[in-house]
């Protein structure tokens, strides 16, 4: 008997295929890894019926891939809003991803100068899922009653880099992250105002340097400016972080925001450089 003979049906060999697909593809998996890449950094938030959209399927099958995603923590759902962002589980492969990144390995000698030459916190920090991510940190000291460090989350709203990436978003996508924050006031200082949030925004767009003064914690100051990839799109954002014991606010905004500034633009020229473009 031929070995062609020999071969029943679906017992292709590795790397052929009888009808044009990869061999061992697994459908619902695909379906669900589709789902997953409908959200980019300029889209953080998608409904029900985008992803049906996007993923190319009806709105009930979409929601019973959604569903086992939301299950299984890749994806969180935003109570009220009848919107779905990435969850925990995606936000730690985005971590995986973004610490083994050229963005990560051209930023640490810049983020480790620049904790030595000002003695305060330092962090590279990245917007995922609609909240701030650390990517990478130096800590001067705890400054924070709980332990934070890489990977730990924070509101965009209350933050010096959460408003700065939110700022830089292109326009419809910020429209729809302003409206979904909560805007809890978690100090006197915090903005609790959509209208108060956009012209911040406005602002930081103007100036290229976000600032939050006792807006997520009474005695904490933070200077946050854009990191850029060679589109000029904002990636991430160099942060510096201290109590207002520390650092006044004079010197938040003048001497440290200009160090701050300047060590954003030096990961951005050396994440542009041809070396480090793939």
């Amino acid at each position: 008997m031929s070995a062609t003979k020999a071969t029943k049906k679906g017992d292709d060999m590795p790397g052929t295929s009888t009808n044009g697909r990869v061999p061992y593809r697994i459908d619902a998996i695909e379906r669900g890894l589709r789902i997953m890449r409908l959200f980019t950094p300029a889209q953080h938030n998608l409904s029900l019926k985008e992803i049906a959209r996007g993923a190319d399927c009806v709105p009930s099958t979409a929601l019973r891939l959604v569903k086992t995603l939301c299950d299984l923590g890749f994806l969180q759902e935003f109570p009220g809003h009848n919107l779905y962002r990435p969850g925990v589980a995606s936000i730690r492969l985005g971590m995986a991803a973004l610490i083994n990144s050229p963005l990560h390995r051209v930023a640490l000698p810049t983020l480790r100068a620049l904790h030595d030459e000002t003695r305060e916190t330092i962090n590279l920090d990245a917007l995922i899922g609609g909240q701030i991510c650390h990517v990478e940190r130096f800590k001067e000291k705890d400054i924070l009653p709980t332990a934070v460090g890489i990977g730990s989350l924070f509101p965009a709203y209350c933050t010096a880099p959460g408003k700065l990436l939110m700022a830089f978003l292109p326009k419809p996508e910020r429209a729809r992250m302003v409206k979904m924050q909560l805007l809890e006031p978690l100090t006197a200082q915090t903005i609790t105002s959509r209208s108060a949030l956009q012209l911040e925004l406005k602002r930081i767009r103007a100036e290229d340097v976000a600032f939050a003064d006792c807006e997520m914690a009474e005695d904490l100051r933070a200077v946050s400016a854009p990191v850029r990839d060679r589109s000029g799109a904002a990636v991430a954002a160099v942060t510096l972080v201290g109590s207002t014991e520390r650092i006044p606010s004079k010197l938040l905004r003048g001497k440290l925001a200009r160090q701050v500034k300047a060590a954003a633009a030096e990961i951005t020229r050396r994440l542009c450089e041809p070396s480090h473009l793939n």
